[in-house]
């Protein structure tokens, strides 16, 4: 479940907020005064985002190189 935070929330509550992350897939957006400044997602999100964009930057590099060629 995606979830907004503020900063100070996210101090009061941190290991709460990171169980949530860690246990039911929270995805946490922390904001300081009404800005998002970051996020918390769990750590296979994360592995999968850095997987697609390799993916991603392999067709260019693939692209690139025929372009040199």
């Amino acid at each position: 479940m995606r979830k907004e935070v503020s900063t100070t929330e996210l101090h009061q509550k941190l290991g709460e907020l990171l169980d949530g992350v860690y246990r039911n897939g929270d995805r946490l957006i922390i904001k300081r005064a009404d800005t998002p400044l970051t996020a918390i997602v769990p750590i296979e999100a994360y592995q999968e985002m850095l997987q697609q964009r390799e993916q991603a930057f392999s067709v260019l590099d693939r692209i690139w190189e025929k372009c040199q060629a």
